[in-house]
């Protein structure tokens, strides 16, 4: 997994990222700080399953499965919504 950048350029700065490595398939969720009422490992399991594991602000999909960016943008439409609300 590479570096974690919240700072979108424009001097925001950015609550969570939602990470896609193609060459692994897989999908990482971070946020940027503890955030009341969300929690990565529990977005993750209930999107992918209970193999999906981490903690409060970092999860990741199962590591014996492949994901498309499809599902990585999927996943940051969701966790968007989560913080409209």
């Amino acid at each position: 997994m590479g570096p974690r950048h919240y700072s979108r350029g424009n001097g925001n700065i950015a609550k969570a990222v939602v990470g896609y490595k193609g060459e692994y398939g897989s999908i990482t969720l971070s946020f940027e700080r503890d955030f009341e009422g969300l929690s990565a490992v529990e977005i993750m399991t209930e999107k992918f399953g209970e193999k999906a594991g981490g903690h409060k602000n970092i999860a990741g999909t199962p590591r014996d499965q492949k994901y498309t960016l499809e599902d990585a943008i999927k996943l940051a439409e969701h966790v968007e919504s989560l913080f409209e609300k």
